[in-house]
């Protein structure tokens, strides 16, 4: 198998290694607000699995924030002004919120000249199709990511970590099935991925899909 790392694609494509600022949309989560049920799934932080994202505040505050502690780590011989970061919404569910509100949250990230793409932690299940669309639109801006909390494709596995949605769920374009959610995502050019939790009870929580391409961009972060 060719191993194709997640930071080598980045630096392919934009030219230079590319950092994470940590984000925060100021989302909930439907299945912590009562709409599915309360308390998260089983694994997620009381952040919302994002405890090194900035506290809710204007983005241009947070990106500053971030910046200075990702760049206090960074070698001084690379100057500030030719740094890249990807503007990573990672706690709870980032497409759960009024559309119009989040449309110029991602809008006004992507504007900086220093974020290369826009990356997007949500659920198969919150992707309606105006939202889709909108995120389209700011494709055609920057890169955009949308990251898929999968965790299993197995059913028992999913209710006893309670996920909240079942695999073969069906709902408006996007579906509530991960890999339907994916290919709606896909159809509109936007770079997917999926992430998963091995070795909780039962069967194995994630396995490629078939045809998985054995050059596809690898992360192990």
């Amino acid at each position: 198998m060719n191993y194709h790392s997640l930071s080598d694609h980045l630096k392919e494509t934009f030219g230079t290694k590319v950092y994470k600022l940590s984000l925060s949309a100021g989302c909930t989560c439907p299945n912590r607000d009562g709409t599915l049920g309360y308390g998260g799934c089983s694994f997620c932080s009381e952040g919302g699995s994002g405890d090194f994202a900035e506290a809710p505040a204007p983005i241009a505050e947070q990106i500053k924030n971030a910046r200075r502690r990702v760049d206090a780590k960074l070698p001084a011989r690379i100057p500030e002004n030719e740094r890249r970061y990807i503007a990573y919404f990672q706690s709870f569910t980032n497409t759960y919120g009024d559309p119009a509100r989040l449309r110029d949250l991602f809008f006004e990230a992507a504007s900086f000249p220093e974020i290369a793409a826009v990356s997007i932690g949500t659920r198969p299940d919150c992707l309606p199709d105006e939202i889709l669309d909108m995120l389209s639109d700011l494709n055609r801006v920057k890169p955009v990511w949308v990251e898929l909390g999968l965790q299993t494709i197995h059913e028992k596995t999913a209710e006893y970590i309670r996920r909240g949605y079942a695999t073969g769920a069906t709902h408006s374009r996007s579906s509530k099935m991960p890999t339907n959610a994916s290919k709606s995502a896909k159809s509109l050019s936007l770079f997917t991925s999926s992430s998963g939790c091995p070795g909780r009870p039962g069967k194995i929580c994630w396995k490629p899909s078939p045809g998985w391409p054995a050059s596809a961009p690898v992360s192990t972060e």
